[in-house]
């Protein structure tokens, strides 16, 4: 006697389902157990985590996540100085390629290097970032995506806001509609503003940190402000911002406090610096550049864009 087929698949789907749902429930009991660490395989089997990764090493695949560009690590904590200061390390062929071609002022303005989703950036845009030049806010937003996603790989819970809206704060918008739940349990959230308080445009950072009740008030030319923050607009903001989130006492550092933060010496490369405060800051590394090391760190982050995401043509 033979089933008709669909009666075939239909049993088949039912104990496939049944089978399934026994599965995880057996999974969640040896989670009861052993922790969180225990997951299913590709093969359905109940295995430690750290024994599932060894597996996947040794056979050069995954189950569920792939390595990809943006796994790398921007920096190396604990390493040598190359590792630690990866802008030293000298270009290969293809590298310098992408960067004559990117950052050619006798090519296009206009055309798009850089499309991902919402991320769309010419070649105009990276020359604010790997030449001499004033950094555009597109870039530079772009740049913080990755200082999010290298903070994500190190463990750390971050919130970075929008360049364009933090510069709506003056007129009186809310911030903290803008920012996600839990935001007081974030280990950071990062400010970065644009300013004209003192004279020529200028980016300045704020990073909070709500579980150590610290706001860190970073500006590159710290030490031409009695203050050592050159907009106090932006600083009554984010200590607003910081009270609303929990009413308890905060410390507050500029950098005439900190001592070691490096300073801007010319006229061009305070959003750099910003950026470099947001990643250092977040992963809680100390600071080893300096002025003379802006030329090649421009270079850096335009290569980190372009291995990122996807590129035009």
């Amino acid at each position: 006697m033979t089933l008709p087929s669909t009666h075939v698949f239909l049993m088949r789907s039912i104990i496939h389902h049944h089978n399934s749902q026994k599965n995880l429930r057996r999974l969640e009991a040896f989670r009861r157990v052993f922790g969180t660490e225990v997951v299913l395989n590709i093969n359905h089997q109940a295995v430690l985590a750290t024994s599932e990764i060894t597996e996947t090493t040794k056979s050069g695949a995954t189950n569920d996540h792939q390595v990809t560009k943006e796994d790398e690590p921007m920096i190396v904590e604990n390493a040598d100085e190359e590792s630690a200061q990866p802008w030293k390390t000298p270009h290969n062929s293809v590298q310098e390629k992408l960067l004559r071609y990117i950052l050619d002022t006798e090519r296009l303005a206009d055309e798009v290097i850089v499309k991902e989703g919402a991320t769309c950036l010419t070649r105009a845009d990276f020359w604010t970032l790997g030449l001499r030049r004033e950094m555009e806010s597109d870039i530079g937003n772009a740049c913080m995506k990755l200082i999010y996603e290298e903070a994500r790989a190190h463990g750390k819970d971050i919130y970075i806001a929008d360049m364009y809206i933090v510069a709506t704060w003056k007129s009186g918008k809310n911030p903290l509609a803008y920012f996600p739940e839990n935001s007081d349990m974030k280990d950071a959230l990062v400010f970065p503003a644009w300013t004209q308080a003192a004279g020529p445009d200028h980016y300045l950072l704020c990073v909070l940190k709500p579980l150590l009740r610290e706001i860190l008030l970073l500006d590159s030319l710290y030490s031409n402000h009695e203050s050592g923050f050159g907009d106090d607009h932006y600083r009554d903001i984010f200590r607003r911002i910081a009270h609303r989130l929990d009413p308890g006492q905060w410390t507050e550092a500029t950098g005439l406090d900190i001592g070691v933060l490096p300073q801007q010496t010319n006229s061009n490369d305070c959003g750099v610096f910003m950026l470099m405060y947001a990643l250092y800051t977040v992963l809680d590394i100390p600071f080893n550049f300096s002025q003379l090391d802006m030329p090649a760190i421009r270079e850096w982050w335009c290569l980190r864009l372009i291995e990122r995401f996807e590129t035009e043509g």
